[in-house]
């Protein structure tokens, strides 16, 4: 972690001018990793919106705590992440993808097929979990079961990740998630973008088990509702992923015999009521 009363010497050293001393503060705490990429381009966004936090950040800075100025910072970036987020499901709400769910599988009599019940992540739940790993700007994330999508755009709103993607199997579910990727391209990709990173998001109307995705640095699966023998599946299939590499599933962790050990365990609230959550990592 970089000095912060290097910063306030940089700031100090951009006299009067706002503009200056917000690209200061989001190039030092992003080079010294305080702060995502993501979050180095929002809070430049905020200068070219003329938002009113942006002095109020600056004065922060000379008067407030270390600690304190940070925790403003971070703050502040989750803000903004959750009103892109938002932004991208206003057409998606939990009861639209709900109800997408039970028509197909009302339509292909698929009703009793428990491991397609729908359930979403809750979003501060989720970036809490994921937040417990050591993500890296190359690393890929992979959504077993994606659903609307939720869960790769809490991904891809809040890190670095080179790629996120996310397999659904039923096409309502799938076509929700191809439109809110096609509005995030449009709309949100360019804003929390400040290099040749693409930032990239993508979905695949697919079985988990008929794709490759052995190279995901972090993978999910929201596997309340799996059976058994798809639990056994994903785990014969995870044994291909490199050492080190992290699988998160709820409710259920993968079975003893699989090589991975389980790295942290939380009980947390998502959209269908209290889930243990188990991060797995790979030997």
């Amino acid at each position: 972690m970089g000095d912060l009363n290097k910063l306030r010497a940089l700031v100090e050293s951009a006299g009067e001018s706002v503009q200056a001393k917000i690209l200061y503060i989001a190039g030092f705490l992003h080079r010294h990793g305080m702060i995502t990429g993501i979050g180095k381009a929002l809070l430049k966004e905020m200068l070219f919106q003329k938002d009113v936090r942006g002095p109020k950040l600056i004065e922060r800075l000379s008067t407030a705590t270390d600690e304190a100025w940070l925790k403003y910072i971070h703050r502040l970036i989750d803000v903004e992440t959750l009103k892109l987020f938002d932004s991208l499901y206003m057409d998606y709400p939990l009861e639209h993808g709900k109800a997408i769910s039970r028509q197909e599988r009302e339509e292909q009599d698929l009703l009793t097929e428990k491991s397609l019940i729908y359930g979403e992540v809750d979003y501060l739940a989720f970036l809490h979990t994921l937040r417990k790993i050591p993500i890296e700007p190359h690393w890929t994330f992979v959504d077993l079961g994606s659903g609307t999508g939720r869960a790769v755009f809490v991904a891809r709103l809040n890190f670095d990740f080179a790629k996120c993607t996310g397999i659904e199997i039923l096409s309502g579910l799938h076509a929700a998630a191809a439109e809110v990727c096609a509005n995030y391209n449009e709309f949100v990709r360019s804003v929390i973008s400040t290099s040749t990173k693409p930032l990239e998001a993508a979905f695949f109307h697919s079985s988990l088990l008929d794709l490759d995705w052995s190279r995901a640095d972090v993978v999910f699966a929201n596997s309340t509702c799996f059976d058994s023998e798809l639990i056994w599946e994903i785990a014969d299939k995870a044994v291909a992923l490199r050492s080190k590499a992290y699988l998160i599933t709820f409710t259920k962790p993968l079975p003893d015999d699989a090589p991975f050990d389980i790295i942290d365990k939380e009980r947390r609230n998502m959209s269908w009521g209290p889930a243990t959550v188990y991060i797995h990592q790979r030997r």
